[in-house]
């Protein structure tokens, strides 16, 4: 026993010997199955959070990706009403707040421009060929030229009447107007 010395054998374990067993023990006091409830309700409101931020943007840009598609849309349908003033020295004449299916679809009445008809009409096919007709929230685009002579040379409204489809309410139409 006494030849033993440092290196020899039977000796105690030392410390650190202990430490390293107990942390790579697979003793059932020291290891965990599973995830508390706790860090299971973490990870869901995390989850929670980051799906509605998700959802909220995706909303938002749906909303201005409608309202720019309808600014391009009257954007053309002013292209269109310029080429009609070019041509006629006025823009088409209304009675009032319209939806611009009249415009493309009927004849409207030319005050400056004579033609040979006798009941001064011209067909507006030719300007307003393949517009689009409705805006994004599936409304027709509203069209209200002056219905005197003298501000029809002027200019005119046109816009969406937005997601409501009310004209009246001002805050969500979208206008394009010259």
């Amino acid at each position: 026993m006494r030849g033993q010395g440092a290196g020899g054998r039977g000796k105690v374990p030392r410390i650190s010997t202990l430490l390293i067993m107990s942390i790579f023990s697979k003793s059932r006091a020291t290891s965990r199955a599973g995830l508390t409830l706790v860090e299971v309700l973490f990870v869901m409101v995390v989850l929670g959070i980051m799906v509605g931020l998700v959802i909220g943007l995706g909303r938002y840009s749906d909303s201005a990706a409608r309202i720019h598609q309808a600014r391009a849309d009257l954007g053309e349908w002013t292209a269109a009403l310029g080429r009609w003033h070019d041509a006629f020295g006025e823009y088409p004449a209304s009675a009032g707040l319209t939806n611009v299916v009249e415009l493309a679809s009927n004849t409207v009445a030319i005050t400056r421009f004579y033609t040979d008809n006798p009941e001064n009409t011209l067909d507006t096919a030719a300007f307003f060929r393949d517009l689009p007709l409705r805006d994004p929230w599936r409304q027709y685009y509203l069209y209200q030229g002056a219905s005197n002579a003298a501000s029809r040379v002027l200019g005119f409204d046109l816009f969406s009447a937005g997601p409501d489809g009310d004209s009246e309410t001002i805050h969500d139409n979208v206008y394009f107007s010259n």
